[in-house]
């Protein structure tokens, strides 16, 4: 019985670029490179008879220009007739990874995490999609004093480092703002 060809192809989704270029600072993803080189690795994978049946895996990645190794997050997407794509959602260092994060969801909630295109991104996608972002700015929400609308945006922002998550944690705030309008002085 001869063996089914397959070809593998990796697509990097828009969050694995900012993971690579914001999160981790590496400057600019070398995508070619990055691609042969997992092309070539779930080949190699598929052959000896592993991620036949995979729909995610995680694998290293020696960051060829920093030297960094790099843990990637994979998954599986539909197959097209002898074509069969994987999205690469997710970049970190390798020493970031563990198996307790894994286990208790927190990879996942962070690979699930969508960048919506700029055009798109509004305080309702933010609320309905990112959900991640959406518990900080809660959170931080339930231990701000409940004050000047103006003073809250600027607490929930403080507790973001990335310039996309503090514009979207604003939005949000303001979406959420009928709870933090200044409070009149009661006569």
């Amino acid at each position: 019985m001869a063996a089914e060809i397959v070809i593998n192809k990796i697509n990097i989704t828009a969050e694995a670029v900012i993971d690579y270029r914001e999160s981790l600072g590496l400057g600019s993803l070398d995508k070619f490179s990055l691609k042969a080189e997992t092309e070539s690795y779930i080949d190699f994978m598929n052959q000896s008879g592993r991620l036949l049946y995979d729909n995610y895996f995680r694998c290293r990645y020696q960051e060829p220009e920093s030297g960094h190794m790099l843990m990637l997050f994979l998954y599986r997407v539909k197959k097209q007739s002898i074509m069969q794509n994987w999205d690469l959602k997710g970049i970190c260092f390798a020493e970031d990874w563990s198996g307790d994060n894994e286990d208790e969801g927190k990879i996942r909630a962070w690979i699930e995490t969508i960048i919506p295109p700029a055009d798109k991104l509004s305080a309702d996608w933010i609320a309905e999609n990112d959900r991640a972002l959406a518990y900080r700015v809660n959170r931080a929400l339930k231990n701000t004093e409940r004050t000047k609308l103006e003073n809250v945006i600027a607490e929930v922002s403080d507790e973001f480092e990335c310039k996309r998550d503090k514009e979207a944690a604003q939005k949000l705030v303001l979406l959420q703002g009928a709870h933090f309008r200044e409070r009149r002085p009661s006569k």
